[in-house]
């Protein structure tokens, strides 16, 4: 594999939570490369696999992403301030992520949860019906 295809591994990987896997692509395209992507992406992992999603999220945001993958930041900064309860800034990356595609299912998932916690109980179905829409 190229080191652009372990990136790719571990972006899949880390949509799944499989954090740990997503640990071992992204070390992998590290092996093959000095790139600093694979490098941050190991370290957010890593941390957020370690229950530090505060600190994975600052990782992160500090990210480099390629245009072709331009949802990844926002969605990851929006699931690490989803787990830190802080509901408002998770929306607001996860909008953005929904913005570039509005195919990601997870991110409407997420969405629909924290219009739940704020009672707004329509834009939540919302989310959930484009979530199950899209849903791989």
């Amino acid at each position: 594999m190229t080191v652009e295809e372990y990136e790719a591994s571990g972006d899949l990987y880390f949509a799944q939570e499989d954090y740990t896997m997503a640990f071992v692509q992204y070390e992998k395209s590290l092996g093959l490369s000095q790139a600093t992507c694979g490098f941050t992406s190991s370290r957010g992992c890593f941390a957020f696999a370690a229950g530090k999603p505060e600190e994975g999220g600052e990782v992160f945001s500090k990210r480099f992403w390629k245009p072709t993958r331009a949802w990844l930041r926002p969605m990851r900064h929006g699931h690490c301030a989803f787990e830190m309860r802080q509901y408002e800034e998770a929306e607001r990356h996860l909008l953005k992520a929904v913005e570039i595609d509005r195919t990601l299912w997870k991110a409407r998932n997420y969405l629909g949860n924290i219009y739940d916690f704020q009672k707004k109980y329509d834009e939540a179905s919302r989310q959930y019906a484009q979530a199950i829409l899209f849903e791989a």
